[in-house]
């Protein structure tokens, strides 16, 4: 969604999980891995200002806001490329995970 206030508007985005923590023995058909990378492109897609994620350290958030306190410039809450980077940290995440999927049992 997008706030405005005093002029100045920022899109915040809330993305939830796309963390491809799965169970041992589970896996990624093709149509799930195909849906799966989809959404990280489109959240990698979206015009971001603030990243808002499910679990707050995913995003830094506690970080960010410390360093807010702090009186950090610019502010740390607003990073356009935080949807960006998120996306690409879960895609090498998904990347890893069906890599383990595919390895020989041992």
């Amino acid at each position: 969604w997008q706030s405005c206030e005093g002029g100045r508007c920022l899109n915040l985005v809330y993305a939830d999980s796309l963390n491809a923590i799965s169970a041992p023995g589970f896996r990624y058909g093709p149509d799930r891995l195909a849906r799966f990378r989809s959404g990280i492109e489109t959240v990698a897609a979206l015009p971001c200002d603030i990243l808002v994620t499910v679990h707050p350290d995913v995003s830094g958030l506690w970080d960010k806001l410390e360093a807010r306190a702090k009186g950090v410039q610019p502010d740390p809450l607003i990073a356009p490329d935080s949807c960006k980077a998120y996306a690409a940290d879960m895609g090498k995440l998904l990347d890893e995970r069906v890599a383990q999927e595919q390895a020989p049992a041992k």
